[in-house]
């Protein structure tokens, strides 16, 4: 038997879908997991009650985020991807043969053994690929550890929630220990929140944390049906622009790559999606400020 369920955009704001069954459900040892299947989305991720991935909609979200460095990246190698459980960013990254060290660091390996099993459809066998290293651990001791430094770092993580162990990934101690594994000419690129014109504080604050690492900042978006409204991402760099090539260039050197297979991504959503309005932009000025571990990004 079907059910309704709710989650809260915001005050005042409510998205409502229809669940037809619990296909797997924990609570692991970090955080509330879910797999649904809905009537709209077909199959999807929840995380501590908040929307994460769903079936019709998660190559929009992950296409853009994973191509969008890459295309501009002639020669980049290596890749780490924080997060990202599902699998379907992954599915992207390996398509580029020339990324010979494929890292992804999900700090929830119950979660991710789920996701195997129940979401062919976002990873499409991406975790044999025999270039894929995992890594189940807390991200910020991992890359304390590690001596790689990576051509383009991903941030695919959940919400800051207050009780979750994301919250300090979300701040400018972290991003200065991530610039020391970033190549010099590298490419960050992280979720960063709702770009809603009516509710930037979190994705202003990414904004605005990231600047006081990085010179070169800009954000794009994409709508996710799932979320029921525009999703930020960011890109951080110390020497790379998002610009560098025109809509013909990107589409040019991805048939040359072999890139296929792609529904959400090309030259044109490119540049299209760093196309924000002009509200947006001056709310990201407005709304911003700098999160850090004394004082971090939280989202209720």
């Amino acid at each position: 038997m079907s059910q309704w369920r709710e989650f809260i955009l915001q005050p005042g704001e409510v998205f409502r879908f229809e669940v037809l069954e619990t296909l797997w459900e924990r609570h692991t040892a970090f955080q509330h997991v879910e797999i649904l299947r809905t009537s709209t989305f077909g199959k999807a991720v929840m995380i501590d009650q908040k929307p994460q991935s769903s079936q019709i909609d998660h190559r929009l979200f992950n296409e853009v985020m994973v191509h969008a460095p890459l295309a501009i990246l002639d020669k980049a190698q290596s890749a780490l991807m924080v997060g990202g459980g599902p699998g379907s960013g992954l599915a992207e990254l390996v398509k580029y043969k020339r990324l010979q060290q494929i890292v992804l660091c999900d700090l929830d390996a119950e979660a991710v053994a789920a996701y195997k099993q129940y979401l062919p459809e976002w990873h499409r066998g991406a975790y044999e690929d025999p270039r894929v290293r995992i890594h189940h651990e807390d991200a910020r001791k991992w890359l304390a550890q590690t001596s790689h430094q990576f051509d383009v770092i991903y941030l695919d993580i959940p919400d800051p929630l207050e009780a979750s162990p994301a919250r300090t990934l979300f701040t400018v101690e972290f991003y200065e220990n991530l610039v020391q594994k970033l190549s010099p000419d590298g490419v960050l690129i992280s979720q960063a929140g709702r770009s809603s014109v009516h509710n930037l504080k979190y994705h202003a604050g990414i904004v605005h944390t990231l600047r006081e690492v990085f010179p070169i900042v800009e954000s794009f978006e994409r709508f996710i049906p799932f979320y029921a409204e525009s999703w930020g991402f960011v890109w951080a760099s110390r020497t790379q622009s998002p610009f560098a090539k025109s809509p013909t260039e990107i589409d040019r050197d991805l048939a040359n790559w072999g890139i296929q297979d792609r529904q959400a991504y090309d030259g044109r959503i490119h540049h299209a999606m760093f196309a924000l309005p002009n509200c947006v932009r001056l709310g990201i000025e407005r709304e911003g400020r700098v999160h850090s571990e004394a004082s971090p990004l939280i989202v209720k």
